[in-house]
C-alpha cells in the first residue's frame, strides 16, 4: 500500500504564457532601449536648464560661494603646487 501519488507517466509541457518567441524578446529589448533614450534625453534637457547664469549679487544674498571665491582658491592652489 503505497500512499505516494504517482504521475500520469508524461511531463507536464510548460504553459504557452511562458515560451517567449523572438518578435518578444525584440520588442521587450526595443522598449528597454527606448525607455533608457528617453532617460538620457531628459537628463540632458534638466542638465541644459541647471546652467542658467546667476548673479553672484544673488548668489552671495544666498550665502553661497562666488566665482570670485573660486578662483581665490584656485590661485592658492597653483602657488602651492609651485
Amino acid at each position: 500500500m503505497d500512499s505516494t501519488p504517482r504521475s500520469p507517466g508524461a511531463a507536464l509541457s510548460p504553459p504557452s504564457a511562458a515560451v517567449t518567441t523572438p518578435r518578444d524578446r525584440l520588442l521587450i529589448c526595443g522598449c528597454i532601449l527606448l525607455v533608457t533614450a528617453l532617460a538620457w534625453v531628459y537628463l540632458i534637457h534638466l542638465a541644459r536648464h541647471m546652467e542658467s547664469p546667476i548673479d553672484a549679487d544673488v548668489m552671495a544674498k544666498m550665502g553661497m560661494a562666488t566665482n570670485q571665491l573660486n578662483q581665490n582658491v584656485q590661485q592658492v592652489a597653483r602657488v602651492a603646487a609651485a
